[in-house]
C-alpha cells in the first residue's frame, strides 16, 4: 500500500464513521480571524456563533478526551446588561459524556471551562449543552 491509498483510506474511515463531517471533505476550511473568537479576551455569544461547526477538544476534569463539534448556539431573552444563550454540542456515539465541568479546547480561540449536561430537549442521544449567563456593560448614553 503506499502512501496515497494509505491517506484515502484514513479520511474515508473517519468520514464513515462520523468524525469528519462529509460536506467538509474537500472543502476548504472556513476562514475564522482569531481576533474575533479569542477566549482570552471573554465569551460571548457572538464569538461562538463564528464557531458553529467547528470541531472542539473536550477534556475531562479526571482525565480523557473526547472531540465534539458545536452544532448549534441558540440566543434566550435577558435583561438588559446580561447575555443569555446555550451551545449545543455533538460528540461521536463512542464518547458518551457525563455531566459535569469540561475544558474545551479550539484551535483557533483557546481553552475555557465550561459545564455540560446531556441535552434532554434535543433528540440525538449523544448532544450536550451548556448554558451561559454572561453580564455586559450597559452602554451609557452621551451628553
Amino acid at each position: 500500500m503506499d502512501r496515497r491509498q494509505f491517506v484515502f483510506m484514513n479520511a474515508t474511515l473517519l468520514a464513515g464513521a462520523g468524525l469528519i463531517p462529509f460536506t467538509r471533505i474537500g472543502m476548504a476550511a472556513p476562514q475564522i480571524d482569531a481576533r474575533d473568537v479569542q477566549f482570552a479576551t471573554g465569551l460571548s455569544q457572538g464569538k461562538f456563533a463564528a464557531l458553529v461547526g467547528e470541531p472542539f477538544y473536550l477534556y475531562g476534569i479526571l482525565g480523557g478526551m473526547t472531540i465534539a463539534h458545536l452544532v448549534e448556539v441558540t440566543a434566550h431573552e435577558s435583561p438588559e446588561g446580561f447575555e443569555q444563550f446555550s451551545l449545543f454540542f455533538r460528540v461521536p456515539a463512542v464518547s458518551p459524556l457525563s455531566e459535569g465541568l469540561y475544558e474545551l479546547d479550539h484551535l483557533i480561540a483557546g481553552r475555557t471551562l465550561i459545564y455540560l449536561t446531556p441535552s434532554a430537549s434535543r433528540a440525538p442521544p449523544l448532544l450536550y449543552r451548556a448554558d451561559f449567563n454572561l453580564k455586559r456593560p450597559i452602554a451609557s448614553s452621551s451628553l
